[in-house]
């Protein structure tokens, strides 16, 4: 394949097409989700006057729990998507690969969490004391805001970007596999930057869809999100890591 970045999206959304089994893992996400913050929104509601210790526990709980289903469909999602790239995706694939990187996944994804927690609250804790020692206007603490924001995001998690995909491709370890994508990232850093850029904006604009539903049970924009925007986004990175990872 020519390496490009709009033969890569081409080949992404083909493979899409041609192949649409890859959408249930992002599907069956989306549904456990849904489960859970239901589950949740009822716990919540029998803990409302509890202790702010019972509260954060129960936080922190949900979100591991989250994680970990989010890390058992986006390992067999990653899997379909690597096999799609040599025959027919199938139901197997996804499987042979929860079973086989579903906790290293969920341990990767847990490191790419909490580096962006910190990033978060590096931003707002930034903004907030730059903007009181220089007494600056609300819009330009904003602008602050985002700049820190925007500037640790490209300039530290970017790095983590295939550390999943390089996981499960090559069956390297967790500390291989977020070493190898450090370096695969350094090496193609404007063509991931464009990637990170497009995929920003692609789910800003669908999450505005998030006011509209469907049957007043879940939003258009997480639907929408689910069937396109997830599984063509783990293809591109699939293939663009097979495209142009060093031979």
């Amino acid at each position: 394949m020519e390496k490009s970045l709009i033969s890569v999206f081409k080949e992404a959304v083909k493979k899409l097409v041609n192949q649409p089994i890859i959408v249930l893992p992002m599907i069956a996400a989306l549904i456990f989700t849904i489960l859970l913050s239901n589950l949740s929104l009822k716990l919540n509601y029998l803990i409302g006057n509890g202790s702010v210790f019972v509260n954060s526990a129960w936080l922190v709980i949900f979100t591991i729990v989250s994680i970990f289903i989010i890390s058992y469909f986006f390992s067999g999602l990653i899997s379909m998507c690597f096999s799609s790239l040599k025959s027919n995706a199938s139901i197997n694939d996804f499987f042979s690969g929860t079973k086989k990187y579903w906790l290293k996944t969920f341990v990767i994804i847990a490191i790419i969490v909490v580096c962006y927690a910190i990033i978060n609250y590096s931003s707002i804790y930034g903004a907030i004391h730059l903007g009181k020692y220089f007494s600056l206007p609300l819009e330009s603490a904003k602008f602050i805001l985002y700049f820190i924001y925007f500037a640790l995001i490209i300039g530290a998690l970017i790095f983590l970007t295939f550390s999943n995909f390089i996981l499960i491709s090559e069956n390297k370890s967790i500390v291989e596999s977020v070493k190898k994508s450090a370096s695969f990232v350094s090496n193609n850093y404007s063509y991931v930057l464009v990637i990170g850029a497009i995929f920003f904006i692609v789910d800003w604009a669908v999450s505005k869809l998030a006011n509209y539903s469907i049957g007043n049970f879940i939003n258009l924009s997480e639907v929408i999100s689910s069937l396109l925007v997830y599984p063509i986004f783990a293809l591109v990175l699939t293939i663009f890591l097979q495209v142009f990872k060093e031979k």
